[in-house]
């Protein structure tokens, strides 16, 4: 009797509720279920489904069949009726629909504009490149001032269906215009970097400098193994930061970075990214992976990282067997809270310090 059923993920409830009475509720496992029963049944019989264990609701059925029995009239009239309810209970959905796509794609407009002003304010643009920025701006405010008329028509009550055709076509121009700032934005990025890059190779002194950096796989004590962490660590943090900064996160980089990840580096990628991108983000390593990965990152690559911190554990000779079994929990929950990210610190600390005792 199921059509649809969201569980372990993020759930809209606006539009969840808007469905009544298609939408019900069941709790399986453990975990709450948010279902929506098929489409080819009528809003009465799915009224009926939600009602099957109320006498109440029998009763009166029943004595609404005795009285068509007995006067035919009523049948046709209840039928119009049955009809007419249908059209506007159609209606009253789609309008709920169509204002919470209003609010969404009003949100995403502003937000991507706000994102285009704040990049226009640096200095390192060129006025060619801020010509570019410019005219994505004003398109962008003209699909804003596009969503605007229609939302008046909207409230002037114009048909919900038309709505919901125009806000289709909205939304697929959002998206349109969404992906070019983002390739722009990528584009502007390269050429910055390598125009930096450029100016460092033409610097005076830059020709022939001499590094004191350590060459090879060893460092300045001979510990091969220490350098090759720190060097890995400092190339995945980069990529890492470099996956969530601008406009959004870079999902195949985002997921590259993290798969780079094993349990010889990961403490090192933490240290690494407490000592260079810390105090930037104001965040640990594992609180900033929390709070820009979706659902499915959070659960597929949090039990990844701890696979890794078990491992690495293990090695060290120390049990933490409580905390990970904690996070494991949490991170098959539907909802993922992003404070887990403590419990990971602390299991990195306690790594860290039974890896110093051993030193």
């Amino acid at each position: 009797m199921t059509w649809g059923t969201i569980s372990g993920g993020p759930i809209n409830f606006f539009t969840w509720n808007s469905l009544y009475p298609y939408n019900y509720s069941s709790n399986y496992g453990g975990q709450y279920q948010f279902n929506v029963m098929p489409s080819y049944l009528n809003p009465a019989q799915a009224f009926g489904i939600q009602n099957v264990f109320n006498p109440f609701y029998h009763f009166t059925q029943m004595n609404a069949s005795l009285y068509s029995m007995m006067n035919p009239f009523a049948n046709m009239q209840q039928m119009m009726l049955g009809q007419a309810a249908y059209a506007s209970g159609v209606n009253i959905g789609i309008t709920l629909s169509n204002q919470n796509s209003v609010r969404m794609l009003t949100g995403d407009i502003a937000s991507l504009k706000g994102q285009l002003k704040q990049a226009l304010e640096s200095d390192k643009l060129t006025d060619e490149q801020k010509d570019k920025l410019n005219s994505l701006l004003a398109k962008l405010e003209a699909l804003e001032n596009k969503l605007k008329d229609l939302t008046v028509l909207q409230q002037q009550g114009a048909d919900p269906q038309s709505v919901k055709a125009a806000l289709s076509e909205l939304n697929n121009e959002f998206k349109t215009l969404r992906d070019d700032v983002q390739k722009t934005a990528q584009e502007i990025k390269t050429e910055i970097e390598e125009g930096e890059e450029a100016a460092e190779e033409t610097t005076p002194g830059h020709e022939g400098a001499e590094t004191t950096e350590p060459q090879g796989d060893t460092d300045p004590q001979g510990n091969v193994d220490t350098l090759t962490k720190r060097k890995e660590a400092r190339i995945i943090c980069d990529a890492f930061a470099d996956s969530i900064d601008g406009w959004g996160t870079k999902d195949k980089d985002f997921e590259a970075a993290l798969s780079a990840i094993n349990s010889d580096n990961v403490i090192e990628v933490m240290q690494q990214w407490n000592k260079t991108y810390k105090e930037e983000y104001n965040e640990t390593f594992m609180e900033t992976f929390m709070w820009d990965a979706d659902h499915g990152q959070k659960r597929d690559f949090g039990k990844y990282i701890l696979e890794q911190l078990q491992e690495r554990a293990d090695a060290a000779g120390i049990d933490i067997d409580r905390e990970a079994v904690k996070i494991r929990r949490e991170l098959n929950s539907w909802w993922i809270k992003n404070n887990i990210s403590k419990d990971f610190d602390a299991i990195f600390e306690k790594i860290v310090a039974a890896e110093t005792a051993e030193k």
